[in-house]
């Protein structure tokens, strides 16, 4: 029952062991997605996972065995969060957070696999105001070469 529920709710990109997992909008909560995470990670094991609307906030007990969990914390409303980003990364892997200056909702880890990169997860709710010139700077701040990846609520306007 787990399995299915943790493949409805999750998209999969997996090149060369780097994974990208985004979290779909949901019912779940925060501990059926922890419980989903944990299956997901016991079977792929993956090297690096990047979470965009994670609803958590900087004070939580939520950690995997063997890896080391950083976020962004999203908007804060009544004790509820709403958003964020996050980035799961294995222990078994040199990493090390970086720490960006942005209004964005952004997590970089500089990680090293064959060579050195740097991930940046990235969350832009639909409701707050930003510019082209806001991800620019972001992306100058990351050490090349980087990938950036995020759920940047990107509508066609046709």
């Amino acid at each position: 029952m787990q399995q299915i529920r943790a493949e409805k709710n999750l998209s999969f990109i997996e090149p060369r062991k780097l994974l990208v997992a985004e979290q779909q909008q949901s019912s779940q909560t925060t501990l059926e997605s922890v419980v989903s995470f944990e299956f997901i990670i016991s079977s792929l094991k993956p090297l690096v996972i990047a979470l965009q609307e994670t609803k958590i906030g900087n004070k939580h007990n939520i950690s995997f065995q063997n890896y080391s969990l950083y976020n962004c914390p999203g908007a804060e409303t009544n004790g509820v969060y709403h958003g964020g980003s996050a980035l799961i990364i294995n222990k078994t892997i040199p990493h090390k957070l970086l720490n960006i200056q942005t209004n964005l909702q952004a997590t970089a880890v500089r990680v090293t696999f064959f060579k050195v990169i740097t991930v940046c997860s990235v969350y832009l709710p639909p409701f707050q105001r930003w510019d082209i010139k806001d991800l620019e700077e972001l992306y100058s701040q990351l050490p090349p070469p980087a990938i950036l990846m995020g759920d940047f609520n990107a509508h066609s306007q046709t």
